[in-house]
């Protein structure tokens, strides 16, 4: 009875018995599967004015309402590479109400709303996968009877520097 050359690759008892470079280094983890943790939003009603991820992102949905139309959505999507700075104020002394402007190369994104302490953080962190404006005709809870204490988006307001330019070149031409 011949032998085929070619069982020997089949059979691979060589990689069945060899133990792999985590079986080598680190035995007890050797099995143990990482799996990303499940988002986690903010808010115990219907809307929620974000989500975190537990293990951080590289990029977060900003959702906000049209003007005219406050049932149909628009925003952006960034990258947390390209977030240069994070700037804040308190608008009122006892600091519930707070504004939160997100300095990218080329837009400022505006956050205005009650309670975005914690927001601000997770900013810091990179951890927030989606921010979204309150909207009344969207969602059940009317913006008075949502619970004290909880993080309320009232506005945002995305900025161009494009959108500046071309209004100042139009302020200033020849009649």
């Amino acid at each position: 009875m011949a032998h085929d050359p070619r069982d020997f690759f089949r059979q691979s008892t060589l990689r069945d018995e060899a133990p792999s470079h985590a079986e080598r280094v680190a035995p007890q983890r050797a099995d143990a599967r990482r799996e990303a943790p499940p988002e986690e939003t903010v808010g115990s009603t219907d809307y929620k004015a974000y989500g975190v991820m537990p293990g951080g992102c590289a990029d977060c949905d900003v959702r906000k309402w049209k003007e005219l139309r406050l049932d149909l959505p628009e925003g952006v999507m960034f990258d947390y590479r390209l977030l240069t700075m994070i700037q804040y104020s308190a608008l009122d002394l006892d600091g519930i109400e707070w504004e939160i402007d997100l300095m990218f190369p080329d837009c400022i994104i505006r956050l205005i709303g009650r309670h975005l302490e914690d927001l601000r953080f997770q900013l810091r962190r990179r951890k927030v996968s989606f921010i979204q404006e309150y909207s009344p005709m969207i969602y059940k809870t009317p913006l008075g009877k949502l619970p004290e204490g909880e993080p309320v988006i009232s506005k945002i307001h995305i900025m161009q520097y494009g959108d500046r330019l071309r209004r100042d070149a139009d302020n200033q031409r020849p009649v």
